[in-house]
């Protein structure tokens, strides 16, 4: 704890010579009360030193926090977090030991926000191999897909995010591979795109039928097969 002026001027003029020409002499107390304020002042920094080199309580160093620790990276952005978020950020980074088991990736996303699964590959080698089992040759054994699942009461909105920082802490040798389930990614854009009330989800997003659930769901738009035509049946432009 730091000592105030007051103390440092008690102990300064401890140390005087005896006598009244140098106890009472005003000019020497003012002197010594200068310096008394200077030792207070450097003594209160030197408690700020504590504070300021825990990454948990950092305010005025924390741009040498972040340079030491390669923050901003390219998955971060300083300049959209609160001073509390790029703490945490350090601190994460500090106490971060890093492996090479799936459930460290998981809880990493999970500190992110997101509930992933990890679903690992294996080659279709003779002898192990069954029948239904996925085909591949050896490289299987370097992708891992991320099963990303939507929350639909908390969702999401930085995604991308979560791809940078599990594709920065990736095994060197592996690729990541990433899929998502929620409401707009169950099995392709025409079923997500027709999940309304009596949506008929036979119709597809990418063929013929997808200005026909346009058509069907929204009032209209699609009256052709092709969008040019449709456009010029609502603009009147013949070209």
């Amino acid at each position: 704890m730091a000592i105030d002026f007051n103390s440092y001027l008690r102990m300064l003029l401890s140390l005087l010579p005896k006598g009244k020409a140098w106890q009472d002499d005003k000019v020497m107390k003012e002197v010594l009360t200068g310096e008394a304020v200077e030792f207070a002042r450097v003594d209160t920094r030197m408690d700020d030193l504590f504070v300021e080199r825990d990454t948990r309580t950092t305010n005025e160093l924390i741009l040498e926090h972040e340079k030491d620790f390669g923050l901003p990276d390219e998955c971060l952005e300083v300049a959209t977090l609160t001073m509390a978020e790029r703490r945490s950020q350090l601190n994460t980074k500090l106490r971060a030991l890093g492996s090479l088991h799936k459930q460290y990736y998981i809880n990493l996303g999970a500190t992110l926000g997101y509930t992933i699964t990890i679903d690992e590959f294996k080659p279709a080698w003779c002898g192990l191999a069954v029948s239904g089992d996925f085909c591949g040759d050896q490289d299987n054994l370097f992708y891992w897909l991320v099963n990303v699942h939507y929350d639909f009461i908390n969702p999401f909105i930085d995604y991308p995010d979560l791809e940078c920082i599990l594709n920065k802490l990736r095994p060197a040798h592996t690729i990541v591979i990433f899929r998502i389930y929620g409401p707009e990614f169950d099995n392709a854009f025409s079923n997500a795109f027709n999940a309304m009330p009596n949506a008929d989800l036979t119709i597809g997003a990418f063929d013929k039928g997808f200005d026909k659930s346009f058509d069907k769901h929204y009032g209209g738009a699609f009256e052709r097969d092709s969008f040019n035509n449709e456009f010029d049946t609502i603009f009147g432009n013949g070209n």
